[in-house]
């Protein structure tokens, strides 16, 4: 029996480089149209944050439209959820992102007088 030989290299000829090209069924797609965001709104794109709540939180003051029941000064406050949790406990709080940003704002009396944000996220003026 012949054994190959451990240095020899072989050349193999590719026969194909073809790729397969996927197949999309069009009307399966087309059944979907128009759905597109139709069932996104506000609260569904809302952004939430986290707040500590202090005596001057509007969530803890009875005669404020953004009141939350049970909302007491030390508590953490979801502001999508509008969930409340012990302070004292505390949460867990896994970090997905996060972006450096410096906040500038324009010489008084010109500009809307609301902060920019800097192109690169860091601030120019030290």
């Amino acid at each position: 029996m012949n054994q190959p030989n451990k240095n020899e290299q072989a050349v193999v000829k590719k026969q194909s480089s073809a790729v397969a090209a996927p197949t999309i069924d069009l009307s399966v797609v087309a059944q979907d149209q128009g759905q597109g965001l139709a069932s996104v709104d506000m609260e569904s794109m809302a952004i939430p944050f986290l707040k500590i709540l202090s005596s001057m939180s509007p969530q803890t003051k009875k005669q404020k439209s953004e009141y939350v029941d049970g909302a007491e000064e030390g508590m953490i406050f979801n502001t999508v959820t509008e969930e409340l949790h012990d302070g004292t406990e505390g949460i867990s709080v896994i970090p997905c992102y996060f972006e450096p940003v410096a906040l500038e704002w324009t010489d008084r009396g010109t500009g809307s007088s609301a902060p920019c944000r800097s192109p690169c996220g860091y601030s120019s003026v030290e």
